[in-house]
């Protein structure tokens, strides 16, 4: 017993000695718990001191809030009702005297608004009366309103007193209800006694009794006067002229008195009743001075000042008690309210303090336990960051931060390993972006690879039918590596009905054949071509693009391999490459071809078109020649008086013949030079009612042929006299227009209609008139030329190809009266010219073309049209050649313009005479002294001397 005593004693001491002490077991366990733990404890401790602030502060700003909100909602409103109820009182005791002072309706208006407003306030306050807390200031709410209630039908009965005088003032009422009958009375009596005595014969007694009588009328009168005037204006003055003229009255009443006995009986008994009255009326006056000068003289003012102003001064008391007492209130709120929200920022920085210092204790203990593993693991990723991929981050524990940490150092391995892939897939990329053909690309892409098995490579693309059916496949690429069985060569082609594995290699996915002659997938064609090329091995890689597999690279090894799907990863990473890659190879090969055959093709149309140019230009000039001196010849012939009627018809039918003929090579020239954009507008200044006089005159003769058939011109009054523009397209426009309204019409009538519509200014253009002012724009004319007739008409089917070259309108009959180009033809020109053609039409009812131009107009006004048709016969004579000096010629080369030759030198060679001596006329209207010149073009051309006309022009154009 002894023995064991000490033993178990000293093993108490040894384990009390090597046992650690709690705080060290508890740190312990605390570090050996998760970060997440760690944070709940640490963020629970601190959120439990944070809710204990909270609601510490809670409590004391509610209380603070409370009496805000009293304040706000109670004490506030009550102050500021009851100052608003006083000032309104004020108002309306201010309203009250100001009109029983002045009278002025706009107090009463005032009153009326003070009065409501006061009435809202006495509500506010009755309504916030329910949340007071001092009964007093209820209690005197209460007799407020009480009061109010007596004072309010007050005002109302004083603005009626003073608006009536009568009710208002006791002495003028008493004055005007008995004190002025019975003055009348008496004055009625007092000029029934003058009367009278008026009847009595002339006698110094009569006189002097009528005398009296006047003088006592008139004191009567002027006291009665005075007691008015003293009842209404209270002056005394006026009661000094009524005692003034009661003396009066009283001495003459007296001397009338004692003549009495002078007097009829009659006359006394009046006398007697003017007595009797008259001290009635005595009495009545000393009642209205009495009434005048007591307290009450003035009602309105009266009850003012005993009953409207004590209760008025007994509101304002009770209102600033109320006032006074919530003022009160307020302050002492406010200051509760202080020292309460005091209180709260004491709570709140003590609060503070103490979180603060917990949150430091939770630095130091999550710095040990968590950021210094962190700090040594982010210098870990730093020191990865810059390259040194072979670093590994420390494991310094079993929680989240030592996980993390193996976790980072097995994704660095991954990265090492990506970085080297990703290298590998650069330098294939470049590869393929360097590549000069396809076999270059193919062997970019499979040289990057580390498949050491494959030794060659096949670029196949796929064959599709009309129906986007797989027909087969070409191989258009291949790789070798030079060992083992050359790849198949480029063009070899596989159909789809022969090679069964063509459908297995249309995939969305890599296909992998690790022995393809032991591969059940394997057909027997495959299995020979396998067996010929000595294919072992083989991955499919399926090209894409977009929607559609467009073929697939096969990488071949002559031996049999097991593919990885980390081996294949490089290529298949760059299928999508490759793909567009392949079809910009080939668009670009397609693009070079097709840019080639372009260019052949542009030549031959370029070489055609010139050659169509120039065959037109010498066939016209050809056909024009002889053409010309048959339609001189026919002209003449036309002119001989003696030939037959037959011949002349025959002559005629010549000369309309050759006419049409060479109007059909004009439209066609015309045409040519549209469809090659050198059609070109010459415009000059020209007199447009001459130009349009001209254009009618041409169909004079014409209509003559239609007798059931009326031309009808009708200018507008405003047009103006000359305009800028070429006058030589808008007559072939007009001209054409009209004559398909004449060919189209049996009956009826054609109206050819010029309107001007409006006239603005327009910017210079190029040839403008030459008297326009420097700086300034001449005004543009903008223009309708209208064509309606009563034909045949056309249908929208017809109106919609009407325009386009050689076609022509439905109608049977007047269809082989054109070729069609007339429309077509002078759309253009107006379109060229910058305006519009349009038409409207209805089958059986007629057309109406419509043409709308703008035009600068020309400030001068010309003599003459030198270009106007001529009517009329006109001799002609054999032709003769003029042949000019060299003076003649010269001043003529100065007077036009190369442009200007150009232009003659082209109608010239077209054989145009007509339009020749037209366009020569125009000069010779812009330029008066080009008259020369256009009259020998004139003579030249109506001789059809068209060798003489080409050397005339020539020598213009310097020879």
């Amino acid at each position: 017993m002894s023995t064991s005593q000490p033993t178990s004693a000293a093993t108490q001491r040894s384990q009390s000695r090597t046992a650690p002490p709690f705080w060290e077991r508890g740190r312990t366990a605390f570090r050996n718990l998760g970060i997440g733990a760690k944070l709940n404890i640490g963020f629970g401790i601190l959120m439990l001191v944070l809710l204990l602030i909270v609601a510490l502060i809670f409590s004391v700003g509610g209380q603070a809030t409370a009496l805000i909100d009293v304040t706000e909602d109670v004490r506030v409103p009550s102050a500021l009702a009851s100052a608003q109820a006083l000032s309104n009182l004020l108002r309306m005791q201010a309203a009250i005297r100001g009109y029983l002072v002045l009278g002025d309706l706009q107090n009463i208006d005032d009153y009326n608004k003070a009065r409501e407003r006061f009435e809202n306030n006495l509500a506010q306050l009755q309504e916030l009366s329910a949340h007071w807390t001092n009964p007093e200031d209820v209690e005197r709410l209460q007799a407020l309103v009480a009061i109010f209630e007596t004072w309010a039908p007050i005002p109302q009965q004083l603005f009626q007193l003073h608006d009536n005088p009568l009710e208002n003032r006791p002495a003028l009422r008493i004055e005007a209800t008995q004190v002025r009958p019975l003055a009348a009375e008496l004055l009625r009596h007092l000029e029934q006694l003058s009367a009278s005595q008026e009847t009595h014969p002339p006698s110094a007694d009569n006189q002097a009794l009528l005398s009296l009588m006047l003088d006592f009328r008139n004191s009567l009168q002027a006291m009665t006067t005075n007691l008015r005037a003293y009842a209404i204006t209270g002056d005394l003055a006026f009661k000094f002229g009524y005692a003034d003229n009661l003396v009066a009255n009283s001495n003459t009443l007296g001397e009338l008195e004692r003549r009495l006995d002078r007097l009829q009986p009659e006359q006394v008994a009046i006398v007697t009743e003017i007595r009797r009255l008259r001290r009635e009326l005595l009495s009545l006056s000393e009642t209205v001075f009495a009434a005048a000068e007591g307290e009450r003289n003035y009602e309105d003012l009266y009850l003012f000042t005993t009953q409207a102003a004590p209760q008025a001064e007994e509101m304002l008391t009770l209102l600033t008690r109320i006032a006074d007492e919530q003022q009160r209130l307020i302050q002492r709120d406010l200051n509760v309210g202080k020292q309460r929200l005091w209180m709260m920022q004491v709570q709140t920085i003590l609060g503070g303090l103490l979180s603060l210092v917990l949150g430091l204790v939770m630095i130091n203990i999550f710095q040990r336990s968590i950021s210094g593993p962190v700090q040594r693991l982010h210098a870990a990723a730093q020191r990865i960051s810059v390259g040194d991929l072979d670093f590994r981050a420390p494991v310094e524990s079993n929680d989240e931060i030592g996980r993390l940490a193996a976790a980072f150092n097995s994704m660095t391995h991954r990265l090492q390993e990506t970085i080297d892939n990703l290298e590998r897939l650069y330098r294939i990329s470049q590869g393929v972006m360097s590549a000069r053909d396809l076999s270059d690309l193919v062997a970019e892409v499979v040289e990057g690879g580390n498949i050491p098995v494959i030794n060659r490579a096949v670029l196949n693309l796929f064959e599709f039918s009309d129906q986007g059916q797989v027909t087969g496949m070409t191989v258009i690429a291949n790789w070798y590596s030079g060992r083992g069985t050359p790849p198949s060569p480029p063009g070899t082609r596989y159909l789809r009905a022969d090679l069964e594995l063509i459908d297995l290699l249309r995939s969305r996915e890599p296909l992998f054949f690790n022995d393809l002659l032991q591969d059940p997938r394997t057909d027997p064609a495959t299995h020979a071509v396998a067996e010929r090329l000595h294919i072992r091995a083989m991955a499919v890689l399926p090209l894409w693009r977009q929607e559609q597999q467009i073929g697939v690279l096969l990488l071949e090894g002559d031996e049999p391999y097991e593919f990885s799907e980390q081996e294949i990863r490089p290529y298949a990473s760059l299928l999508v490459q490759l793909s567009v890659a392949i079809e910009n190879r080939r668009l670009l090969e397609q693009t070079q071809q097709r840019a080639v055959e372009l260019d052949r093709a542009k030549k031959q149309a370029e070489a055609a078109n010139q050659a169509k140019s120039d065959f037109l230009a010498r066939m016209s000039h050809e056909l024009r020649t002889p053409l010309n001196a048959i339609l001189g010849y026919a002209h003449l012939l036309c002119q001989d008086e003696s030939l037959t009627p037959f011949q002349r018809n025959a002559a005629r039918s010549i000369r309309d013949s050759g006419d049409h003929l060479l109007t059909l090579i004009s439209d066609i020239l015309d045409l040519s030079r549209i469809e090659a954009q050198r059609l070109e507008l010459y415009p000059t200044n020209f007199d447009l009612t001459s130009f349009l006089e001209g254009i009618v005159e041409i169909f004079r003769i014409r209509i003559q042929e239609k007798p059931e058939v009326t031309l009808v011109y009708s200018p507008s009054p405003g047009l103006p006299a000359q305009v800028h523009g070429d006058a030589k397209r808008l007559r072939q426009v007009l001209i054409n227009l009209i004559e398909n309204a004449i060919k189209f019409t049996e009956r009826g009538r054609v109206i050819f209609r010029v309107e001007a519509l409006t006239q603005q200014p327009a910017g210079r253009a190029a040839g403008e008139a030459e008297d326009t002012a420097p700086g300034t724009s001449p005004p543009v004319a903008r223009l309708r030329f209208q064509v309606e007739d009563t034909g045949i008409g056309m249908s929208p089917q017809e109106m919609e190809r009407i325009f386009r070259p050689f076609e022509q309108g439905d109608h049977p009959t007047l269809r082989a009266q054109g070729v069609g180009l007339g429309l077509a033809i002078s759309q253009h020109l107006v379109h060229l010219m910058g305006g519009s053609l349009e038409v409207e039409s209805q089958p059986g009812q007629g057309s109406t073309f419509t043409v709308t131009l703008e035009l600068p107009t020309v400030g001068t006004t010309p003599e003459a049209a030198p270009g106007a048709t001529r009517t009329g016969t006109r001799e002609v004579s054999a032709p003769r050649v003029h042949r000019e000096d060299g003076a003649t010629q010269s001043a003529w080369r100065r007077l036009v313009t190369r442009e200007q030759v150009a232009v003659m030198l082209d109608l010239a060679w077209k054989g145009e005479l007509p339009t020749l001596s037209r366009y020569a006329q125009e000069l010779a209207q812009a330029d008066p002294r080009c008259r020369p010149l256009a009259e020998r073009v004139q003579q030249m051309a109506d001789a059809f001397d068209e060798e003489g006309l080409l050397a005339l022009i020539e020598s213009l154009n310097g020879g």
